[in-house]
């Protein structure tokens, strides 16, 4: 039994033809176009793992790890001017 459904497998019959919706200039295209935009992610993200994300600048010696955990958390920069103002 099992034989004869081997049998009629491997002839075809039960072979679904695979179907092709685009042509091969299309596929080339997005196929690319994904190799890319990862390509490109990988990038951009890589440049939060490898030296520093977030640079403010400082002038006073002995605050720079204070005014840099500011920056991070707070997603900004700071104006020197403005944060030593008196």
């Amino acid at each position: 039994m099992f034989a004869v459904v081997r049998g009629i497998i491997q002839s075809g019959l039960l072979h679904a033809t695979e179907i092709k919706i685009d042509y091969e200039v299309f596929r080339l295209h997005h196929t690319f176009t994904v190799g890319f935009l990862l390509a490109f992610f990988v990038i951009v993200t890589t440049k939060q793992f490898v030296g520093e994300p977030i640079e403010c600048d400082i002038t006073q010696e002995g605050t720079e790890d204070l005014i840099n955990t500011y920056c991070w958390i707070h997603s900004t920069y700071v104006i020197p001017k403005a944060f030593y103002k008196e």
